[in-house]
């Protein structure tokens, strides 16, 4: 369930394919909009309210597990993408380091 939360997290905070969820809040200045602009940019606040709606769901129906574990399975190709990623900048931060010094 954990990483199905993670997965959520990153699907409604800094994924680019729900952008425009969060552009659709992005001119409030007060009220419920405001509110909801506030939550979309804040990881640990939407974490809370993953977690309850995975726990709920998770409870609520035998098959929902199916979801999550998909959620789950995608969280942990997530970390696999970050992991290569921080390789290569790594990598190509050392070769250009190199290139210089010579």
């Amino acid at each position: 369930m954990t990483l199905a939360v993670f997965r959520i997290i990153r699907l409604f905070v800094y994924d680019r394919i729900t952008k425009w969820f969060r552009d659709m809040f992005v001119g409030f200045e007060s009220g419920p909009g405001k509110t909801i602009n506030d939550l979309l940019g804040c990881p640990w606040c939407i974490g809370v309210w993953a977690s309850v709606v995975v726990v709920f769901f998770y409870y609520l129906s035998s098959i929902s597990w199916i979801v999550i574990l998909m959620l789950a399975v995608a969280s942990v190709a997530s970390f696999l993408q970050i992991l290569a990623n921080l390789i290569g900048w790594k990598a190509e931060n050392l070769k250009l380091d190199a290139n210089t010094k010579y």
